[in-house]
């Protein structure tokens, strides 16, 4: 896909969005008032969304997410001065929204 997580939150912010969906089989989408926008980006893939969810899991939350069927829940910075939470949910799916 090319995108990392902060490109696809950059997004979220420029489009004064609410929440960023990633779900596998559907391109990130960001809900805006309530609505669900598509990006104009091709559907991920199941590595695709994977990526993107490892890529702010440190090494221990990524053995315990592969050993049970958890949810993840933690806050990431972004910029220093922007943070979003973020709820990983075994499955394809990774819901991220600003705090």
């Amino acid at each position: 896909m090319g995108l990392s997580l902060s490109d696809l939150l950059k997004r979220m912010l420029e489009m004064n969005g609410s929440d960023l969906h990633i779900t596998t089989n559907s391109p990130p989408q960001i809900r805006v008032h309530g609505h669900m926008k598509p990006l104009d980006l091709p559907p991920l893939g199941p590595s695709d969304t994977k990526a993107l969810a490892y890529s702010v899991l440190t090494d221990a939350q990524k053995k315990s997410r592969r050993q049970r069927s958890i949810a993840i829940a933690l806050a990431l910075g972004v910029l220093v001065v922007l943070f979003f939470a973020v709820t990983l949910v075994k499955g394809p799916a990774v819901l991220v929204r600003p705090m």
